[in-house]
């Protein structure tokens, strides 16, 4: 191999790494069964009409999800209404809609936020790897709200919430035919929201289905801007070395 050869070889190969460190997008819902489709609400229908729109336990009755997304006064639960999206975004299917993420890129992680939690047990939030049945607690019901946590593997992995009452929900099985876990899309399609709810029909305090137990938000990574700029790096030398190869 000439000098000219392998010299557009290493580029080649630099390009294609700067190329797989951008990576694919990290963090997509992943539809498992049931109804898959993005359904649109209004303020009217807080009380009424999507699976998650019912009456609350806490306080005054009026705290489930949709008074989170909205940022619609009216429950006096402490801090209910902070860092909401403020906008009654698309929610995920019929309340009997399976669902896990699929995490591509190893080099983004994927951000969770803990937005809030509205709970009388101890509960343990987190993912587990559908291949190998493995947990990876994100966070607990007391965290300090606001707080983050970076999430690194690859795979297919579905939500769990493990309640102080010694149950666990998943987000990718039914309990009675309802899903445990509500989604919620940003309008960029790149931020999601997720109300999950801790009890059932028969715990020591039955559920209210207001999907506020605990709140938490993630968003798509981007690839950084060092990635980007070997990206582009590797592909300016791959075009100069072309043309010195053609002289």
């Amino acid at each position: 191999m000439n000098a000219h050869n392998r010299m557009a070889a290493a580029v080649i190969v630099a390009a294609a790494c700067a190329l797989a460190l951008a990576g694919p997008a990290s963090a997509s819902p992943v539809v498992l069964a049931g109804s898959a489709t993005w359904n649109s609400w209004t303020t009217s229908q807080l009380l009424s009409g999507p699976f998650w729109a019912n009456w609350s336990y806490d306080r005054n009755g009026l705290a489930n999800i949709g008074y989170y997304m909205s940022g619609t006064p009216g429950s006096d639960v402490p801090g209910f209404l902070n860092t909401s999206p403020d906008s009654p975004l698309p929610y995920l299917g019929n309340g009997s809609t399976t669902f896990a993420l699929t995490l591509t890129d190893p080099w983004q992680p994927t951000e969770f936020s803990h937005l809030l939690s509205v709970t009388g047990w101890n509960d343990e939030f987190g993912l587990f790897n559908l291949d190998t049945g493995d947990r990876y607690a994100l966070f607990e019901a007391w965290y300090t709200k606001g707080q983050t946590t970076d999430f690194y593997p690859v795979g297919t992995y579905g939500f769990y919430l493990a309640n102080g009452d010694g149950q666990t929900w998943y987000s990718t099985s039914l309990d009675g035919g309802r899903n445990h876990f509500a989604l919620f899309q940003a309008e960029s399609g790149r931020e999601w929201y997720l109300g999950v709810e801790d009890a059932t029909y028969t715990t020591r305090r039955p559920a209210d289905w207001d999907y506020n137990d605990i709140i938490i938000k993630w968003a798509e990574p981007v690839p950084e801007v060092g990635t980007m700029s070997m990206l582009g790096l590797g592909l300016l030398s791959l075009s100069a070395a072309r043309r010195r190869w053609r002289k």
